[in-house]
């Protein structure tokens, strides 16, 4: 467990239910470590980098929720592939009971995206390991409009990458901590499968119109050219294309069946307006 978005929100719904949670951090002096351990977190000094700190910080657990960052400078996707690989080397030689990785939705089915070939090159290298696992697969972060200075930007990138009738499916990072417990309070349910999860599909319209109802402020909703995103940002970019010409299929129905509180986008923005004003 890692102590970025994802795992800070694992960790929230793990303790919510009860569990002991270590989270494995290259930085325990940081505000996010520090803020875990007032909470009650054991806080691990590991890097995924070195199997000898992992098999230290996995002494005596049960489960593992494996996260990489691919975005991370000098990760990418031999990065990822990398650290995913370690983490279940040392799962598997520990004996972990439950591994949950991270991945998202269709990364079996696109080849030119860096970014989700990596996460299906780590599931493919956890089975073939045949540690009890659970892969639960995500897509694109509501938390993604209240990064600061680059959530601005996401309706023009939308307008720009994406066709008016385009539904972009979604996730509040919350939701995949609610998931991820779930998960390993459940194995019985879970061990072995794939779990597919997003809480809303909208189109860029849809989107801008949504915020203006609920934040009472109008976001930029220029059109920003798609050569402009491919030169900021080519892997987003490529996706976007992918997610406009493909497209995610989750049906939010029977995830909403395993979980009535899932959140939409316009539940989303009313728990977190504060941070899009």
């Amino acid at each position: 467990m890692a102590t970025g978005q994802q795992g800070g929100a694992v960790t929230r719904h793990l303790l919510k239910r009860g569990w002991n949670v270590r989270a494995i951090t290259r930085n325990p002096d940081g505000n996010a470590a520090q803020e875990l351990q007032r909470q009650g977190v054991e806080v691990v000094s590991c890097d995924m980098e070195e199997k000898g700190q992992l098999e230290k910080a996995m002494e005596g657990t049960y489960g593992v929720f494996s996260v990489q960052n691919f975005w991370e400078k000098g990760i990418g996707y031999e990065g990822e592939v990398r650290q995913g690989k370690n983490v279940a080397d040392v799962a598997h030689k520990v004996g972990v009971e439950h591994l949950l990785f991270s991945s998202v939705v269709d990364c079996d089915n696109a080849s030119e995206l860096e970014h989700w070939t990596s996460k299906w090159e780590v599931e493919k290298y956890i089975d073939s390991l045949g540690i009890p696992r659970t892969f639960l697969r995500t897509v694109f972060f509501m938390d993604n409009f209240a990064i600061p200075k680059t959530g601005k930007l996401t309706i023009p990138v939308m307008k720009g990458a994406l066709s008016k009738s385009t539904k972009l499916h979604m996730i509040a990072v919350d939701d995949i901590g609610y998931f991820a417990a779930e998960i390993f309070d459940h194995p019985e349910q879970y061990l072995d499968q794939i779990v597919d999860i997003a809480g809303d599909a909208l189109t860029y319209e849809e989107v801008y119109e949504q915020i203006v109802e609920v934040v009472g402020t109008k976001p930029p909703s220029f059109k920003m050219p798609y050569w402009v995103f491919k030169l900021m940002n080519a892997e987003m970019a490529r996706q976007f294309k992918w997610n406009d010409e493909i497209g995610w299929s989750v049906n939010q129905e029977q995830v909403r069946q395993k979980h009535p509180k899932l959140k939409t986008f316009r539940t989303w923005l009313e728990e977190n307006k504060q941070h899009l004003g």
